[in-house]
């Protein structure tokens, strides 16, 4: 009897329990909540915001700040909390009753006026991804892994072991696409990023997104490394009045930075304003001045709730000496591993002979237009000049001038004159740098007549014809860009992305006689043909219409050449989102057209280097997809491949682009296969 009653009222309290848990739920149903989480002012959409129930079970918004979330919810009223990092919270009440499905809308969230649009914590980079509870994560939608702002390992490769030439994957920059306010950045001559272009402009150069390899972007196609997007507009920088002095001890010592943001105002208004300058008399490597500024300029105008146009100027005017890199036996011999050979004292004042002098300053004017409430298209339109340069020492008919030239050091010399070479560059720092005054004195006692000079018969010039002397080798360029982006939210599941680019570029490479070294001219010939010819006086000639040209100080002298170059591409990508899997799948086709214009004729190639060379023509293509199952909010499995094919550069293409306008031989689109997984 009593193993009787005991079955029996174990019995009754499990089928009790089982009740009220059944009883639970139905009375607990699957419900679904949406919406669109976006930035207030802007009204751009905000990735990486979580949804949080009371419960704790959340989502997070992904790269078009959409989220779903699915949950067991009881009650007839709840609360949802969206946070994000330097962003005020916001508190949704949300009516449930008699409802399975909920909508939203759109969600707006401010950034927080003490942080602003980066807190302190965000300065250090880091990986959004979903935070959904574990417990339960199969009635949810889990949200596709989102990239962050700033990437830790991106941001570890660049600035961290950048200077031992780490490469993400072994890519070099040109196999990643870089986007400034919409604006392709990437060099078309060489496809590299030159940051340089916008240095010191720390405070305002915050908001970028970066992507890693093959995966799904919406503001690009990419490239196999990827692709990274800055967006500068005045209404996304947070309100500031900031002044920043540093101090450092690498290669420039002083940093100051100023800048001023009025946020949103008034009649749809929106400024941001930087400036900055980094210098040096001399880093910690000997005779490498250093005098870099910044300035920056944001407007935006809101015209209407559906369109917004934004003006963005900036550029980063930089003067700095060049270190270069010797032999080991300079570097014992100075006992510094910190030698550097470019440098010599005049005057008692140290004076680089290659001093790097950039400035490329670039205006972006930009249009977003919101179509619909699910469909946007973003234009833009940016135009870049400048120069970019830097001096050397040239000479003619005179002895090498640079202290580490092997014919200088002791391992060259005869056994009797060793020892005294090398006591003399071990105790004397002079004797180890560029002898300014030499040349000078070489230059002034030079006294010679030049006749038909400038290829005019009978003319004679008679002066002091410097055998040493500064040229700045310039690279100059202009650049049209032009670039439209779609983006379309078909429906909940579906985000169709396209764009369109043209770029119009026209480099310009020169050389520019910067000091005479105290000369009356200079010669423009070529001094090595001088060994392979003599009989032909043509053959010599750097110019062949204008002989034996006098050079002064600020005439082009050596060779003078435009690179064209013309590139188009379009490109269409769908995403698409479901509660356990994403994938996407993308293609794009282009063009790139090239060709050099000789501005001189060279001797040497008097049929092959004046005037336009042949185009060379290109067609470009790209497919691409990606897979990702979603075991649950922290755990992810993804397959992404591509097949792409990519125009040669010129730096690659022409043999000998100062003398001729040949190109290799062969010459061909790259294949790129890429397969990634993780």
């Amino acid at each position: 009897m009593r193993f009787t009653y005991y079955m029996l009222q174990k019995n009754f309290y499990t089928t009790l329990i089982l009740l009220l848990l059944f009883s639970l739920q139905l009375s607990a149903q699957t419900k679904t909540l949406r919406g669109t989480v976006l930035e207030a002012g802007t009204k751009a959409p905000l990735p990486g915001v979580e949804a949080v129930l009371p419960s704790g079970e959340s989502a997070t918004t992904d790269g078009q700040g959409r989220f779903v979330l699915r949950a067991n919810l009881a009650a007839e009223r709840i609360v949802v909390s969206f946070q994000r990092a330097s962003f005020s919270t916001q508190e949704v009440e949300v009516d449930l009753a008699g409802k399975t499905e909920v909508d939203l809308g759109a969600i707006e969230m401010a950034p927080q006026e003490d942080s602003g649009q980066f807190g302190s914590e965000d300065l250090i980079p880091t990986i959004t991804i979903s935070t959904d509870d574990i417990d339960g994560v199969g009635d949810q939608n889990i949200s596709g892994v989102l990239t962050a702002s700033r990437d830790v390992f991106v941001s570890a490769a660049a600035f961290v072991f950048g200077p031992a030439r780490f490469r993400i994957r072994g890519y070099d920059s040109e196999q990643t696409t870089m986007l400034m306010n919409g604006i392709p950045v990437n060099d078309p001559e060489s496809g590299q990023v030159y940051w340089s272009n916008w240095g010191g402009l720390n405070d305002v150069m915050r908001f970028r997104e970066n992507s890693i390899g093959l995966d799904a972007v919406s503001y690009s196609f990419g490239g196999v490394g990827g692709a990274s997007s800055f967006d500068t507009r005045a209404s996304l920088q947070r309100k500031q009045v900031r002044l920043t002095y540093s101090l450092s001890n690498r290669t420039y010592r002083n940093r100051l930075m100023a800048t001023y943001t009025t946020g949103p105002m008034a009649g749809g208004w929106a400024v941001s304003m930087s400036a900055s300058r980094r210098w040096a008399q001399e880093g910690y490597i000997d005779g490498t001045s250093y005098d870099a500024w910044g300035y920056f300029l944001s407007v935006d105008k809101k015209l209407n709730e559906k369109h917004s146009l934004n003006l963005t100027a900036f550029g980063a005017p930089s003067k700095r000496g060049r270190s270069g890199a010797s032999v080991e036996e300079m570097y014992d011999l100075a006992d510094n591993k910190y030698y550097n050979p470019n440098w010599g004292y005049q005057n008692g004042e140290k004076r680089n002979a290659r001093i790097a002098n950039v400035h490329q300053p670039m205006a972006i004017l930009r249009h977003d237009w919101q179509i619909s409430e699910k469909t946007s298209l973003m234009t833009s339109a940016g135009y870049q000049f400048g120069r970019n340069g830097g001096t050397a020492l040239d000479w003619y008919d005179a002895r090498d001038p640079r202290p580490d030239y092997y014919r200088n050091l002791p391992s060259f010399a005869f056994d009797r004159q060793r020892d005294a070479i090398e006591e003399l560059l071990r105790t004397s720092e002079a004797a180890r740098q560029i002898n300014w005054d030499y040349m000078y004195e070489v230059n002034r006692n030079n006294i010679l007549s030049v006749e038909n000079a400038n290829g005019i018969p009978g003319n004679t010039v008679t002066g002091a014809r410097s055998q040493y002397v500064v040229e700045d080798r310039r690279y100059d360029d202009k650049r049209l860009i032009g670039n439209t982006i779609l983006q379309s939210n078909l429906n909940e599941h579906l985000t169709l992305n396209g764009g369109l680019t043209y770029i119009w570029h026209q480099g310009h490479d020169f050389k520019v006689l910067d000091d005479l070294l105290g000369g009356d001219f200079y010669l423009d010939v070529d001094k090595f043909a001088e060994f392979d010819s003599t009989a032909n006086i043509d053959f010599i000639q750097n110019d062949v219409e204008t002989p034996n040209r006098i050079v002064r100080e600020g005439d082009v002298f050596g060779y003078d050449y435009n690179i064209n170059i013309r590139q188009s591409a379009a490109w269409v990508q769908a995403d698409f989102n479901y509660p356990r899997v994403d994938f996407f799948l993308g293609g794009n086709l282009g063009n790139t057209t090239f060709w050099r214009v000789g501005n001189v004729t060279n001797g040497k190639f008097p049929d092959n280097s004046g005037g336009a060379s042949e185009k060379q023509r290109f067609p470009e293509y790209g497919v691409k997809a990606g897979f990702t199952y979603k075991i649950d909010g922290r755990n992810y499995l993804l397959l992404n491949g591509g097949y792409m094919t990519q125009a040669p550069s010129t730096r690659e293409a022409f043999v000998s682009p100062r003398t001729r306008n040949d190109v290799a031989e062969g010459l061909d689109t790259r294949k790129i296969l890429s397969v990634e997984g993780g």
